[in-house]
This record gives C-alpha cells, structure tokens and sequence, in this order.
C-alpha cells in the first residue's frame, strides 16, 4: 500500500475506470501548455499514434481554453488569466474521452447550448466547411477566443459532443464537455 487505504481505494476505482489522467485545480496557461504537452508525449509514447496523440493535445488544449475563458471563478492576474476546473481522461471503447467540466454563469449558459446543439449531427464535411466559414468571418461578439473551440473539438470526435449544463445556485451551473477521439 502507499498513501494509505483512502488513496489505494482511489487509484483503484481510477485504473477500473480506465482514467489516464485526471486533474482538478487551477487552471492557466501553463498549465494548459504542460498537461497538453504531457497527454501529447503519454499518447504517443504508449500507444505510438501521433495521429491520435495530436487530436487529444488540440482536444485538451480547446477545452482547457474554455476553462480559462469562460469559467464563473475566472480571474486575471498580472501573470495572466486563472480559473478552476476538472479535466479526466479515461479509455473509452472507441478510443480515448476527454472530459472537462468548471463552473459558468447561468445567463452563459443558453449560448453554449445553441452552439452545442447545433453542431450534433452533422457530418464530418459540413464541419470541416463551417469551420473554414467561421476563421474567415473571425469571432461571435462575446467570444475571448477565436469562436472555433467547439468546432474544432467537433471535427475531430468520432461521435457527436456530450455536454450537460446542471444549476448550482442562483447565478451558477455546472457545464461539462466529453469528446471521444478515435
């Protein structure tokens, strides 16, 4: 045993799930850089796919981007922008899950809905031609980024987005995001 019976219990219930990596705290753009850097250099080294090792990177990268821009607890600091949130990747039968999740405001929470929804179901082409529609119409108003997040994610799962949006309180909700990768 090491870090006692709590901690064996719990990397136990990890390696079941098939997590390969799971994350919770401060989120910032080293952080971003160093977790994407990492699962890039873990995908290729153990499963020697570069192919899949970049797609979890830019997946990683995207949703921890969000995090940092859209997050309730988002802050900016003369070092840069922090905020909080969870990241798990876990085996999935169709390859790998990434999952993220952090607090938002509510009032962001019907934009991300109508963004989300409207990506379900579309074909890999009709993707590939909104993406190259949105980078030369350039961002939504109200987007920190470059408003391709979501289809970038899109484009490369090999099933449709899953998210939910569950309240937590008067002015917050709880958004979660998993992509699966092949």
């Amino acid at each position: 045993m090491t870090g006692g019976p709590r901690f064996d219990n719990c990397r136990q219930l990890l390696q079941e799930g098939g997590v390969v990596l799971y994350f919770r705290g401060p989120v910032t753009q080293e952080v971003v850089e160093g977790l994407g850097s990492m699962i890039r250099r873990k995908v290729d080294f153990e499963i020697a796919n570069r192919t899949r090792a970049a797609m979890a990177f830019a997946v990683l990268v995207e949703q921890l981007q969000n995090v940092l821009h859209y997050a309730a607890d988002a802050v900016d600091m003369e070092t840069g922008r922090m905020a909080s949130g969870e990241l798990i990747i876990h085996q999935d039968p169709d390859g790998f899950c990434l999952s993220c999740g952090n607090r938002i405001r509510t009032a962001l929470a019907p934009r991300i809905r109508e963004r989300l929804d409207a990506l379900a179901g579309l074909d890999k082409e009709t993707l590939k031609a909104l993406y190259k529609s949105a980078r030369q119409q350039g961002p939504d108003a109200g987007s920190r980024g470059a408003g391709l997040g979501f289809l970038e994610m899109a484009r490369r799962a090999v099933h449709p987005l899953r998210y939910a949006i569950e309240p937590i309180g008067d002015d917050l909700a709880w958004f979660s995001l998993d992509v699966v990768i092949a």
